[in-house]
């Protein structure tokens, strides 16, 4: 549960709904030969930077500075499968992180810094989780090739509980 006067933020490329139906049609036999927890198909999404526990004075800042970025469009080919084996976690992800895609994480990991956030110490891997507490993987094809045209991200409030998170977009930028 979030402490009084924070919330559990973080921003993220969110698919429409036509994307998130070939994600789980494509994905749907990987993630059950594993064993794991699936992810909720409302759940999908590619963090770009998480906030963690965000004091309410903070979120207007966040939300200018965020919004001040200029965002150039650019394409995801979602086309392989990751597996972070400490984790127990598959993912889908690309095997070409786009320039624009890099910047943009690097701009919100400095804009967090500055405003005294945590600023993402790990090499940014785009990414979309697919299962948790994954107990076997079976031989891994790729998936087929899923692209996306990015043009918009989104902040999102995360609030735990129950079987899975529960995930409300707050903002759109871009």
């Amino acid at each position: 549960m979030p402490q009084t006067g924070k919330r559990r933020l973080f921003l993220a490329l969110w698919p429409d709904d036509q994307l998130l139906t070939r994600i789980v049609r494509a994905t749907r036999a990987e993630v059950r030969g594993t064993g794991g927890k699936p992810t909720p198909p409302e759940n999908l999404h590619m963090t770009l930077h998480f906030f963690g526990a965000t004091p309410d004075e903070l979120i207007a800042p966040l939300i200018e500075r965020v919004a001040a970025l200029p965002l150039d469009p650019f394409e995801l080919t979602l086309d392989q499968y990751g597996y972070w084996q400490r984790a127990r976690t598959l993912w889908l992800g690309v095997h070409e992180t786009p320039p624009a895609l890099a910047e943009l994480a690097r701009d919100l990991s400095q804009i967090s810094h500055e405003l005294g956030l945590p600023r993402n110490r790990r090499v940014f891997i785009p990414h979309m989780t697919l299962a948790r507490k994954v107990s076997r993987l079976t031989p891994r094809e790729p998936p087929p090739p899923m692209h996306w045209p990015v043009n918009e991200f989104v902040l999102v409030d995360s609030t735990l509980g129950g079987l899975h998170s529960r995930y409300t977009i707050l903002e759109h930028f871009g």
